[in-house]
């Protein structure tokens, strides 16, 4: 279950178009079988968790079940992401894995401010800034949902009941790297660009060519907010500014057919043939990293 190889984000994704093709249809009960799964990683788990809570969310009358995990591992992790409680399965399985008893489960409706503290659950950084920064990269990825994921007027893929949740987030502290996602099924970054930034639309299509990725990276490297105030709303330069000058640490962008992984070493961008129906955004931050004020 993964979003890191070609192959595998093409059968995660085909997976959950099925689930949603077969929910048009009417059908209310599904099985979900894990007695194959080898490996599980947290972004393919993530989208997976956050459009099964959706599907529910939107129809009271689905219903999930699913298989036990092929090993021992596997079960730990569908316990500790909650997959087993949204199939309902009373399964009693000790989390003892340095590699999944930490992984936290958030959701929310507006900014990540008040649960903040859930993500973040016993960091001890070692610079106070660091952790500000942290704050900041995922408040401004939240408030870019409530912003712009779910704005009127924007074709969306996916139904969301926008009283229940708009984003989901897993967390992870391992070896001093904490581990942040970020999900929503809003209208993607690419539909927002053209509209919301119409001469870097502009300059993208014309300089660049108009993928997906080009146009998230075109969101990242604009230095204003669409408000025009010096101190609002530089939401994808500052979610991916964590990433800059730092070995240890990325920032990873999904949405739609795009992709864009943002290093010490550089931008790189990708684009795949299946859309994701929303956007990831995925920081690796070294909680010993010392992030000077600006």
């Amino acid at each position: 279950i993964s979003l890191e190889e070609k192959g595998n984000r093409k059968f995660l994704l085909q997976c959950i178009e099925s689930l949603h093709v077969k929910a048009r249809s009417g059908k209310k009960r599904f099985f979900l079988d894990f007695s194959c799964t080898k490996k599980i990683i947290a972004g393919g788990m993530l989208v997976l968790y956050a459009e099964l809570k959706n599907l529910k969310n939107t129809d009271k009358h689905i219903q999930f079940k699913c298989s036990d995990g092929k090993t021992n591992q596997i079960r730990q992790v569908l316990k500790q992401t909650k997959i087993y409680a949204l199939c309902r399965k009373k399964k009693a399985v000790a989390i003892t894995r340095d590699d999944v008893v930490h992984w936290r489960v958030v959701t929310g409706l507006s900014a990540i401010t008040d649960k903040y503290p859930d993500i973040i659950d016993k960091v001890e950084f070692e610079n106070s800034t660091t952790k500000q920064y942290l704050f900041s990269a995922c408040t401004e990825a939240t408030i870019n949902v409530k912003k712009h994921a779910y704005l009127e007027g924007y074709q969306r893929l996916r139904h969301v009941d926008s009283n229940k949740e708009l984003w989901w987030s897993f967390s992870q502290l391992k070896d001093n790297i904490l581990t942040v996602l970020v999900y929503d099924l809003g209208v993607s970054i690419p539909e927002t660009i053209p509209k919301k930034y119409p001469i870097a639309h502009r300059f993208v299509r014309l300089f660049k060519g108009e993928t997906d990725a080009n146009l998230i990276r075109a969101g990242i490297e604009m230095p204003t907010s669409r408000t025009g105030k010096p101190n609002r709303g530089n939401g994808l330069p500052r979610i991916a500014s964590l990433a800059r000058g730092y070995d240890t640490n990325t920032v990873c962008i999904q949405s739609r057919h795009g992709k864009v992984l943002i290093s010490n070493k550089g931008t790189a961008c990708d684009n795949f043939n299946l859309p994701l129906h929303g956007t990831l955004i995925s920081w690796c931050i070294d909680v010993r990293t010392n992030y000077e004020n600006e």
